[in-house]
């Protein structure tokens, strides 16, 4: 019989299972079904991820572009996509200063425009 006043001895593997269902199996008891909008949204977006790559295959062909530059235009269309989450996070927490991350989100394209401007040139 387990006694309230006697500690009891947990072996490892109840320790991990306790981990597992504390950190993974608690997260789907939470899940709720408002949910399910935002994560269909996301879902698309993964899923448009696996055709984009016959796209890149046939803009590579049909254009005679080199996969590294198809790759480097790949990564800066998608880097505000993957900046998107921690950003939104921090914007969060800071929202009290939002008209000032408005002029400072001015300012960051000003200057990516001065800076492709440059390029240009």
């Amino acid at each position: 019989m387990l006694s309230p006043h006697k500690p009891q001895k947990i072996s490892s593997i109840g320790h991990l299972l306790k981990w597992i269902d504390r950190h993974f199996l608690e997260l789907g008891r939470e899940v709720r079904l408002s949910y399910l909008p935002p994560l269909m949204v996301y879902l698309a977006a993964g899923i448009s991820g696996l055709t984009a790559i016959v796209g890149t295959f046939f803009v590579k062909e049909y254009l005679g572009l080199s996969a590294e530059f198809l790759a480097g235009l790949a990564f800066w269309a998608m880097l505000p996509w993957t900046l998107k989450l921690p950003v939104g996070h921090l914007v969060d927490l800071i929202w009290r200063f939002k008209g000032a991350l408005v002029f400072l989100g001015a300012g960051l394209i000003a200057a990516s425009l001065i800076i492709m401007l440059g390029l240009l040139t």
